[in-house]
Protein backbone atom coordinates (compact mmCIF):
# COMPACT_ATOMS: atom_id res chain seq x y z
CA UNK A 1 0.00 0.00 0.00
CA UNK A 2 1.34 3.38 -0.98
CA UNK A 3 1.32 6.15 1.62
CA UNK A 4 0.08 9.55 0.53
CA UNK A 5 -1.38 12.64 2.16
CA UNK A 6 -4.24 14.87 1.02
CA UNK A 7 -4.43 18.47 2.15
CA UNK A 8 -6.04 21.76 1.24
CA UNK A 9 -3.72 23.80 -0.98
CA UNK A 10 -2.50 27.26 -0.11
CA UNK A 11 -1.62 30.09 -2.48
CA UNK A 12 2.07 29.35 -1.86
CA UNK A 13 1.43 26.03 -3.67
CA UNK A 14 0.49 27.89 -6.88
CA UNK A 15 3.77 27.36 -8.73
CA UNK A 16 3.78 23.63 -7.97
CA UNK A 17 0.14 23.33 -9.04
CA UNK A 18 0.97 25.04 -12.34
CA UNK A 19 3.91 22.71 -12.97
CA UNK A 20 1.80 19.65 -12.14
CA UNK A 21 -1.01 20.74 -14.47
CA UNK A 22 1.36 21.64 -17.30
CA UNK A 23 3.02 18.24 -17.03
CA UNK A 24 -0.09 16.08 -16.59
CA UNK A 25 -3.10 17.85 -18.11
CA UNK A 26 -3.15 17.07 -21.81
CA UNK A 27 -6.74 17.98 -22.70
CA UNK A 28 -7.89 21.06 -24.62
CA UNK A 29 -4.44 22.68 -24.76
CA UNK A 30 -5.34 24.76 -21.72
CA UNK A 31 -2.71 27.24 -20.64
CA UNK A 32 -2.20 27.14 -16.90
CA UNK A 33 -0.45 30.23 -15.66
CA UNK A 34 0.09 32.07 -12.41
CA UNK A 35 -2.85 34.44 -12.91
CA UNK A 36 -5.29 31.58 -13.62
CA UNK A 37 -4.21 29.62 -10.55
CA UNK A 38 -4.07 32.65 -8.21
CA UNK A 39 -7.58 33.72 -9.35
CA UNK A 40 -8.88 30.19 -8.84
CA UNK A 41 -8.21 30.49 -5.10
CA UNK A 42 -10.87 33.25 -5.05
CA UNK A 43 -13.46 30.98 -6.72
CA UNK A 44 -12.90 27.75 -4.87
CA UNK A 45 -10.58 25.34 -3.16
CA UNK A 46 -7.70 23.16 -4.32
CA UNK A 47 -6.76 19.88 -2.66
CA UNK A 48 -3.39 18.22 -3.25
CA UNK A 49 -2.17 14.70 -2.77
CA UNK A 50 1.53 14.36 -2.09
CA UNK A 51 4.03 11.55 -1.83
CA UNK A 52 7.51 12.44 -0.57
CA UNK A 53 6.68 16.14 -0.87
CA UNK A 54 5.79 15.74 -4.58
CA UNK A 55 2.30 16.50 -5.89
CA UNK A 56 0.82 13.33 -7.43
CA UNK A 57 -2.83 14.37 -7.58
CA UNK A 58 -5.01 17.46 -7.49
CA UNK A 59 -8.62 18.52 -7.53
CA UNK A 60 -10.12 21.98 -7.82
CA UNK A 61 -13.58 22.68 -6.45
CA UNK A 62 -15.32 25.69 -7.93
CA UNK A 63 -18.01 26.74 -5.49
CA UNK A 64 -21.18 28.24 -6.93
CA UNK A 65 -22.83 29.71 -3.83
CA UNK A 66 -25.98 31.07 -5.50
CA UNK A 67 -26.88 27.54 -6.66
CA UNK A 68 -25.52 25.82 -3.53
CA UNK A 69 -23.37 23.52 -5.64
CA UNK A 70 -19.78 22.74 -6.44
CA UNK A 71 -18.17 21.92 -9.77
CA UNK A 72 -15.30 19.46 -9.76
CA UNK A 73 -12.52 20.80 -11.95
CA UNK A 74 -9.11 19.42 -12.78
CA UNK A 75 -9.36 16.11 -10.93
CA UNK A 76 -6.09 14.60 -12.00
CA UNK A 77 -3.68 11.95 -10.74
CA UNK A 78 -0.23 11.48 -12.23
CA UNK A 79 -0.35 8.44 -14.49
CA UNK A 80 2.19 6.35 -12.56
CA UNK A 81 0.15 6.81 -9.34
CA UNK A 82 -3.29 5.91 -10.67
CA UNK A 83 -5.35 3.03 -9.23
CA UNK A 84 -3.83 3.56 -5.79
CA UNK A 85 -6.77 5.34 -4.14
CA UNK A 86 -5.50 8.88 -4.66
CA UNK A 87 -8.39 10.00 -6.87
CA UNK A 88 -10.86 8.50 -4.39
CA UNK A 89 -9.17 10.30 -1.50
CA UNK A 90 -9.30 13.63 -3.36
CA UNK A 91 -12.96 13.15 -4.29
CA UNK A 92 -13.77 12.12 -0.72
CA UNK A 93 -12.31 15.43 0.52
CA UNK A 94 -14.44 17.29 -2.03
CA UNK A 95 -17.59 15.57 -0.79
CA UNK A 96 -16.73 16.25 2.86
CA UNK A 97 -16.16 19.93 2.10
CA UNK A 98 -19.41 20.23 0.13
CA UNK A 99 -21.37 18.67 2.99
CA UNK A 100 -19.66 20.91 5.54
CA UNK A 101 -20.62 23.97 3.46
CA UNK A 102 -24.19 22.60 3.18
CA UNK A 103 -24.08 22.54 -0.62
CA UNK A 104 -26.77 20.54 -2.38
CA UNK A 105 -24.99 19.14 -5.43
CA UNK A 106 -21.58 18.18 -6.82
CA UNK A 107 -21.07 18.05 -10.58
CA UNK A 108 -18.13 16.77 -12.60
CA UNK A 109 -17.57 16.63 -16.33
CA UNK A 110 -15.33 14.41 -18.44
CA UNK A 111 -14.60 14.28 -22.14
CA UNK A 112 -15.24 11.07 -24.01
CA UNK A 113 -11.48 10.43 -24.06
CA UNK A 114 -11.29 10.14 -20.26
CA UNK A 115 -14.87 9.26 -19.35
CA UNK A 116 -14.00 5.67 -18.33
CA UNK A 117 -11.89 6.92 -15.43
CA UNK A 118 -14.51 9.38 -14.22
CA UNK A 119 -17.31 6.82 -14.64
CA UNK A 120 -15.49 4.31 -12.43
CA UNK A 121 -14.71 6.93 -9.80
CA UNK A 122 -18.18 8.49 -9.97
CA UNK A 123 -19.89 5.11 -9.59
CA UNK A 124 -17.89 4.34 -6.45
CA UNK A 125 -19.42 7.47 -4.84
CA UNK A 126 -22.93 7.00 -6.32
CA UNK A 127 -22.71 9.88 -8.80
CA UNK A 128 -25.27 9.56 -11.56
CA UNK A 129 -24.88 10.35 -15.25
CA UNK A 130 -26.92 13.51 -15.64
CA UNK A 131 -26.36 14.12 -19.32
CA UNK A 132 -24.15 14.01 -22.37
CA UNK A 133 -23.13 17.17 -24.20
CA UNK A 134 -22.56 16.23 -27.83
CA UNK A 135 -19.51 17.74 -29.60
CA UNK A 136 -19.14 20.06 -26.61
CA UNK A 137 -15.53 21.26 -26.93
CA UNK A 138 -14.88 20.10 -30.46
CA UNK A 139 -16.37 17.82 -33.11
CA UNK A 140 -16.55 14.14 -32.11
CA UNK A 141 -15.72 14.88 -28.46
CA UNK A 142 -18.68 14.46 -26.17
CA UNK A 143 -18.71 15.51 -22.53
CA UNK A 144 -20.32 13.38 -19.82
CA UNK A 145 -21.87 15.19 -16.84
CA UNK A 146 -22.02 13.32 -13.52
CA UNK A 147 -23.73 14.63 -10.39
CA UNK A 148 -24.17 13.72 -6.77
CA UNK A 149 -27.00 15.21 -4.75
CA UNK A 150 -26.06 15.67 -1.11
CA UNK A 151 -28.38 15.20 1.84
Amino acid sequence: MIKFAVRKAKTIDSDNIILFLQKNFKTHNLKFNNRYIKNSFNEGIWFLSKINNKIVGIIFLKIINQDKRVELKHLLVEESYRSKGIGKALLSEAIKLAKKKKLRKITGMATSSNSKILKKLANSFNFKLEGILKDHYRKNEDVYVYSLFLK
